[in-house]
């Protein structure tokens, strides 16, 4: 095969998200009178996160510049100080004309991540109220707050598969010129190594290449690890043909995250009426803060990198520490909770409720297998006393199937389009640019391609002293 195929088939891929927090709330109560009752607690959480999905950021992510062998800098300038970075080029905001003066817009740097054994522990606290109008035994009046719960999520690994969109890459700027045969470098690990590929393809790995042959190191490893390189499954980076084609292209990096996360703020008013002496009914609104888990963006600060191709790309020094940042935007939550709690005897108290929320995504950029609250849910629990002064209850909830049509959001950017502004007599065209190639985000694709079920659920235990 002398030629590169140009096939593209859909395949199905199962995504997940693993988030657990245990919170434990030691609170304490006071009744201040026949009418009013006050209590304090402390939100004590701790939580263990892992995914397995598509992730993506913008482009400018890609922070680092190149050099041309004619002398030139990224974006064609002749001053290092004046250079552009690859996520501007990339993304169409700078014409190049060492690229063709050609507008690529990638506005997305998309991939696939995995994270495994994150895992922190934070600290918050809460109060509410009771209120007896009239002080009657029939009606009960609540509000509660929870402050935001900060948790560190340090440890774990996170693997970013970047491979799919070079590929991609290697086959889109095709549309651009044909392809040609490039040599590059002469000190890296296996010698000279040819690469058979479009022109603009070419001409953006030459600006890694031309560094690398003055002496620049990381440019050395980075040129290395995309011929040479093996991954951390043994894997090798980079396979071509006989004749110097891409046949397989495995651009994976592990790193070490951190990231914060937290608990949001809850604010809670409730009402409690009991029609006769063993039956209690209850209904609660609620509203949680979802912004406050991870402000606007969803970031992640990651370090210790393994493909010194990556570091250069993105700007920093070889296992240097960058961001990556998913834009969120989640809905604040309200929901509406009916209850009943049914008094057995002596012992025994048995409850039942269910609620219904408002979905928190607004489905524009984050996954949707990110956990979250679900919309419609049943939960069921028990009370028992030991004695006149302790008592134990278990509690357990589950969501039912999510639906989650309005979660899928639209293609904001579009589908990927090839425009050609040349004009008749094969001039630029009006905006002083040959061709345009716009790239759709497959990130918002993916919401609005895909199904989603979602299902969680949760236990509660606790155990009370009254005096």
């Amino acid at each position: 095969m002398t030629t590169p195929s140009d096939q593209a088939y859909l395949v199905s891929t199962e995504y997940s998200t693993d988030l657990k927090i245990p919170e434990f709330g030691p609170a304490i109560g006071y009744e201040v009178n026949d009418y009013l009752s006050i209590g304090v607690s402390a939100r004590v959480v701790g939580g263990a996160f892992r995914f397995r999905q598509a992730v993506g950021t913008d482009a400018t992510i890609m922070k680092g510049t190149g050099q041309y062998s004619n002398g030139d800098y990224l974006g064609g300038v002749t001053n290092i100080n004046d250079a552009v970075t690859y996520g501007e080029v990339l993304s169409g905001k700078v014409l190049d004309p060492n690229l063709g003066s050609v507008q690529f817009g990638y506005p997305e740097v998309q991939g696939f991540g995995q994270l495994e054994n994150a895992y922190a522990g934070g600290f918050g606290w809460g109060a509410g109220i009771h209120y007896r109008p009239y002080g009657s035994d029939k009606l009960i009046l609540s509000a509660s707050y929870k402050s935001r719960a900060v948790m560190d999520f340090k440890g774990g690994q996170l693997m970013f598969d970047f491979s799919d969109q070079f590929r991609k890459f290697y086959y889109d700027t095709a549309q651009f010129g044909e392809f040609s045969t490039s040599t590059f470098g002469g000190s890296y690990t296996n010698g000279v190594q040819t690469l058979r590929a479009p022109k603009f393809f070419n001409a953006v790995l030459g600006t890694i290449d031309y560094p690398a042959t003055q002496g620049d190191v990381l440019a050395q490893k980075a040129m290395n690890w995309f011929f040479n390189g093996t991954n951390k499954d043994g894997t090798p980076t980079l396979i071509r043909d006989a004749n110097g084609y891409v046949r397989y292209i495995n651009l994976t990096a592990y790193y070490d995250p951190y990231m914060q996360f937290a608990m949001p703020r809850e604010l809670a008013f409730g009402a409690a009426w009991r029609p006769f002496e063993r039956l209690l009914l209850s209904l609660e609104y609620r509203q949680i803060y979802m912004n406050d888990m991870v402000g606007d963006y969803f970031t992640l600060n990651l370090g210790g990198g393994t493909s010194a191709f990556f570091d250069w790309m993105l700007g920093v020094q070889e296992h240097g520490n960058f961001d990556f940042s998913m834009y969120t935007d989640f809905n604040t939550i309200r929901s509406i909770s009916l209850g009943a709690e049914y008094d057995l005897g002596d012992k025994w108290t048995i409850r039942a409720g269910v609620q219904h929320s408002n979905n928190t995504f607004t489905a524009n950029h984050i996954p949707l297998t990110f956990n979250m609250q679900p919309e419609d849910e049943f939960s069921a629990g028990c009370g028992y006393k030991l004695s006149d002064h302790w008592l134990l209850d278990f509690a357990a909830s589950t969501s039912f199937t999510w639906d989650t049509t309005e979660s899928k959001g639209t293609e904001k950017t579009g589908g990927n389009a090839f425009v050609d502004n040349r004009k008749a007599d094969g001039s630029p065209g009006q905006d002083g640019y040959f061709d345009e190639f716009k790239k759709g985000s497959e990130i918002d694709q993916f919401h609005s391609n895909a199904e989603f079920d979602q299902k969680q659920w949760q236990v509660n235990f606790g155990i009370a002293y009254v005096w």
